[in-house]
């Protein structure tokens, strides 16, 4: 080959290299700023939490009760956990500078760490995707604009959007339907009650595709049954300065909300592995080993063209 197609051939390879490169670059960042996160949730997510305590005390009261998940606890408001056995958390108890707390005999499997950076970011995005998801527009509608027995809401491929007045149910069951890949938002602007109720999933939604983002700080946010299994939410549930008291309810999902207090046997089940402590590589570590990989690749490239005598002569 003369020096002149050498040269050509050289540039041609590194042309499609530079493309690639790119590419790569973008398909990453969308990767990481869409996969898992259809809420804009960030650090708060299902990815890194199953409970979430923004404000506050966080209490675990014992009779059974587990998570399985991580627990985060922030400082904000005098924030402590109080934990009594018999009760779980398998997985982590993740907590800022200044928390206190007690423990009566529960078991943490993954121990227990502070993280100011974790907890601080997550606090911030909790709120930012509250404020967020509230602002968009209705997709789909309920007679009354409140649930109060038996409902089920059908939406369509892609984005649903429900905004309600108030959520108050006793022995029904409300179910979400929608086509695989879904999602739902149900911006609730009043109490959010349900006693001995099922939210049931169906058409292909799963836990990790819906949100309850209640947008009344002075809402009541109680879930309460006759056992764990009596009354279960399917979803991520965000009561952004509302306290929460579950008791004793099963929720498959997340929940982040001021003073959350789970007694009676209440279980919790993050979305993100069913249970057990998430290990996810944070976007700004799977970025740079993308592009370490597409670096590599490209070096290998190149040095095998100039040993074959394909790379430009200089």
């Amino acid at each position: 080959m003369n020096t002149q197609k050498q040269a050509q051939f050289g540039d041609k390879c590194g042309r499609y290299i530079r493309c690639a490169a790119v590419v790569i670059v973008v398909l990453a960042s969308a990767a990481c700023a869409h996969a898992d996160d259809p809420f804009g949730l960030g650090d708060a997510g299902v990815q890194n939490f199953a409970v979430l305590n923004l404000s506050d005390q966080f209490i675990l009261n014992g009779n059974g009760g587990a998570v399985n998940g991580n627990v985060g606890v922030s400082s904000a408001g005098g924030g402590s956990y109080d934990l009594s056995s018999p009760a779980t958390i398998n997985g982590q108890l993740i907590t800022n500078s200044g928390v206190t707390g007690t423990n009566s005999g529960v078991p943490i499997t993954g121990g227990t760490s502070v993280n100011n950076t974790l907890i601080n970011s997550a606090v911030t995005s909790a709120h930012t995707a509250s404020v967020t998801n509230a602002g968009l527009a209705a997709t789909t509608s309920v007679a009354g604009g409140q649930i109060t027995g038996d409902t089920t809401i059908t939406g369509h491929a892609g984005q649903n959007v429900v905004n309600l007045s108030g959520v108050n149910t006793n022995h029904n069951t409300i179910t979400l339907n929608a086509p695989a890949g879904s999602t739902f938002i149900i911006n609730d602007s009043g109490d959010f009650v349900l006693k001995h109720t099922q939210i049931d999933l169906t058409g292909g939604l799963t836990a990790n595709d819906v949100l309850y983002n209640i947008t009344d700080a002075s809402g009541n946010v109680f879930l309460t049954g006759g056992g764990p299994s009596d009354t279960t939410l399917n979803g991520i549930l965000l009561a952004d300065g509302n306290n929460v008291h579950l008791a004793p309810i099963t929720l498959n999902g997340e929940v982040i909300g001021n003073q959350i207090n789970l007694s009676s046997g209440t279980q919790i089940n993050d979305a993100y592995t069913g249970g057990g402590t998430p290990v996810v590589p944070e976007p700004s570590s799977v970025v740079p080993m993308i592009l370490g990989t597409a670096l590599l690749g490209m070096m290998v490239v190149a040095r095998r063209q100039q040993l074959h005598g394909f790379g430009p002569v200089r």
